[in-house]
């Protein structure tokens, strides 16, 4: 018996052998694809805020506050 889901690119598969139950999760390779593709996105992103002077510590903080404003409640 092999059950099978996917959720947001990752496989899971529930597999019943004579010892017992298989936990299997992989991600499919359009997944990972895409994952490379915005990682490599995200680098040269970087690079050419680094060309231009922000420093990594500066775009987390500008991420985080940009966050914190979209999860918080806002005040007037």
């Amino acid at each position: 018996m092999e059950k099978k889901a996917r959720l947001a690119g990752i496989e899971f598969a529930v597999d019943r052998t004579e010892r017992g139950y298989q936990l299997r999760i992989e991600t499919t390779p359009e997944h990972q694809t895409q994952r490379e593709q915005v990682f490599a996105l995200f680098d040269q992103f970087r690079a050419e805020a680094r060309r231009a002077g922000v420093t990594s510590p500066e775009l987390m903080a500008h991420w985080m506050r940009d966050q914190v404003r979209r999860w918080s409640p806002t005040r007037k």
